[in-house]
């Protein structure tokens, strides 16, 4: 096989690993190859069973084999001096293959790879793998945050020298925001604001479907802003709801906090013109979120590392 077929197998390999069923036109406009080298990419997926190909009308659809490789994920969760991991894997339709939630843990760098490694015996089919955690992140770096034996560990080196995979990590709330403007493609520009607690705000940002990051990956650390004696959380949210709008005037807004569950407070937004205003969404299951964006991670941290080589 050539270079530029191989290339472009990659490619449409790469568009269809997110589980969805495809047509050819599908995947000829996601992926940017012509039609003649998607067409023989798909032959060659289907003849070496990696891909199935149906026909539910006239148009032949096409989806990835289930198990052609599994994802990991993990969620690292922190409540005052405890860490908490959910562990996850799934196989290329979005179907949960195993799962564990580990409390009452030792806090320890080695009890963290020691529990990776624990996990990724119960599913030999992980591949590459996507960790959220609730402190900065840049290129595999988790700078200081919440979990100090994390701090200024490059984590993604750390387990891909340890463990036969392809890594990603990112913030929680950066997490969050892929997954959602993953499944909303008609978004271009999105913020989530996330707050798991009564003082901690993060905030991820999607522009132009791309996640911002700013020079080091320290954008969206906005509960630097607020301390205890600021006030209540409704009123740290909505003055950090505030700053968003008025800096970026994005097109959609999508809040999680534990201590909200309605929108009245949106509707008393001082200084905000209402041509400002975006759409607000409030997200009660962010879980489903953090699941969507740490496959998309995992997927493009192993599909980057195929086309480096």
């Amino acid at each position: 096989m050539s270079a530029k077929s191989e290339k472009n197998l990659k490619s449409v390999l790469e568009i269809l690993s997110y589980g969805e069923s495809l047509t050819r036109d599908e995947l000829e406009k996601r992926s940017g190859v012509s039609r003649f080298g998607v067409t023989q990419a798909l032959k060659k997926l289907v003849s070496d069973q990696t891909v199935v190909m149906t026909r539910p009308s006239r148009t032949n659809l096409y989806q990835i084999e289930k198990d052609y490789f599994h994802i990991g994920t993990l969620e690292v969760y922190h409540v005052d001096k405890y860490s908490f991991y959910e562990f996850k894997s799934f196989n290329l339709h979005g179907e949960v293959v195993y799962k564990d939630f580990i409390e009452n843990m030792e806090e320890s760098l080695d009890a963290l790879l020691d529990h990776i490694g624990e996990f990724l015996k119960h599913d030999s089919l992980i591949t590459c793998f996507g960790i959220s955690v609730p402190a900065p992140c840049y290129k595999g770096t988790v700078y200081p945050g919440a979990i100090s034996y994390l701090d200024n560990i490059d984590l993604k080196k750390l387990l891909e020298t340890r463990f036969p995979l392809k890594v990603a990590i990112q913030n929680d709330a950066n997490t969050a925001v892929i997954g959602y403007i993953a499944h909303q493609p008609e978004i271009n520009d999105a913020v989530l604001l996330y707050q798991p607690n009564n003082v901690d705000i993060g905030v991820g940002i999607i522009i132009n479907k791309k996640l911002y990051l700013g020079r080091n990956g320290m954008t969206g650390e906005l509960k630097m802003l607020h301390d205890q004696t600021m006030g209540n959380a409704v009123t740290s949210l909505k003055s950090t709801l505030q700053r968003v709008i008025l800096l970026l005037n994005p097109e959609k807004v999508i809040v999680h906090s534990l201590i909200l569950d309605h929108l009245e407070f949106v509707r008393h937004l001082d200084n905000v013109p209402e041509i400002m205003q975006p759409d607000v969404e409030i997200i009660k299951n962010i879980g489903q979120l953090f699941d969507w964006g740490l496959m998309k991670l995992a997927i493009e941290a192993l599909y980057e590392d195929k086309e480096a080589n």
